[in-house]
């Protein structure tokens, strides 16, 4: 009877074992305990791909290529003050603006950051100069956040600016100056809130070092720094900022969606009153809702992964597919500011003569 009794308990154990929640899919790699599989929750912890080809990749494309990025940038700030069509100071001042932020973004990512996430897995590598010196990992993600903001809040004022600039001034459609600081003004308040909340919860675990000692993550440490937010799955205060992250992506989505769809009806709706606006060289509005495109596939999308994978995973086992995710990512993430301005200076005409 016992025995029947010690079966039956040892059966119900192992259903609910059979029945734990599985964040991953199951593990390939025999090398892993039965302890450190669950910690992973059932991810491989095969970083080959990245150690041998990514990683080197990125270093040396940081390192040899940032001078293209960074030279185009002056010389698009410069063409824009200086060669831009003077019709509307106020569109040309948010271009240079837009401009200026993609530049200082370029100026961290490639020279003082230089980042490379292994995500799923919570830890963040610093191959930049301010690692280099010894500065904080956590300051480095900061500044990301930092220039990630103001690039977000210069496309927004930009592409506002552009849509109420083409709608006649005596047109009942067109934004007060009263609606427009409120709508921009929400914007910016609700996008500057990233800086705190980053600032405040983006530290390192404190079971950082004890994390570094494993087999799988040892090799972490040769890198010049290292964020490691904590074990998967498991960010704690990490979740604030990026739930609030969360909520400024999704009404970027909505808002910048909205404002162009409602210039584009008021324009219908005024059209018989537009026929006669001056045509001018620099495709701007066709240039910008390329732009726009261009800067959610290279911009937002690799932010949203890079955050959706901490808090969700990723839907395979495959190592190697989750070191190419990274990579692919990432180097869109870094070429961000390279599709902006070369889609300025191929589609604005008033440069090419």
């Amino acid at each position: 009877v016992i025995s029947a009794s010690s079966r039956s308990i040892w059966t119900r154990t192992e259903a609910i074992d059979d029945r734990r929640s599985m964040r991953g899919c199951v593990s390939n790699n025999e090398t892993l305990s039965m302890v450190d599989a669950s910690n992973y929750h059932g991810y491989d912890t095969d970083f080959d791909w990245d150690r041998r080809f990514f990683i080197p990749f990125i270093r040396n494309f940081c390192l040899y290529y940032k001078f293209i990025p960074l030279l185009l940038g002056i010389i698009m700030n410069w063409l824009i003050i200086f060669k831009s069509p003077s019709y509307s100071n106020e569109y040309r001042r948010s271009l240079a603006f837009y401009h200026i932020a993609e530049f200082v973004f370029d100026i961290h990512h490639f020279i003082l950051f230089v980042p490379y996430p292994i995500f799923p897995h919570p830890i963040f590598l610093c191959f930049g100069l301010l690692c280099e010196l010894g500065g904080p990992p956590n300051l480095t993600v900061i500044l990301t956040v930092v220039s990630a903001v103001f690039t977000a809040i210069s496309n927004f004022l930009l592409i506002f600016i552009r849509m109420r600039t083409i709608v006649p001034k005596d047109s009942r459609f067109r934004l007060t100056m009263r609606q427009s600081v409120i709508i921009m003004g929400s914007m910016f308040a609700f996008y500057l809130v990233n800086i705190l909340t980053f600032s405040l919860f983006t530290r390192d675990s404190e079971n950082k070092t004890e994390i570094l000692k494993r087999s799988e993550f040892a090799w972490v440490n040769e890198a010049p720094g290292a964020l490691v937010f904590g074990e998967m799955f498991e960010l704690g205060p990490l979740n604030i900022p990026i739930g609030w992250l969360s909520f400024c992506v999704i009404y970027g989505f909505i808002m910048f969606p909205g404002i162009i769809i409602y210039t584009a009806v008021s324009l219908a709706k005024e059209k018989t009153r537009i026929v006669h606006v001056k045509k001018t060289k620099d495709n701007a509005t066709k240039m910008l809702m390329i732009q726009l495109f261009g800067a959610v596939f290279t911009y937002i999308s690799p932010l949203f992964v890079f955050f959706a994978t901490l808090k969700f995973g990723m839907p395979t086992s495959n190592p190697n597919f989750h070191s190419s995710i990274r990579f692919f990512w990432m180097f869109l993430f870094l070429n961000n500011s390279m599709v902006c301005y070369s889609i300025h200076l191929v589609m604005n005409r008033s440069y090419q003569k």
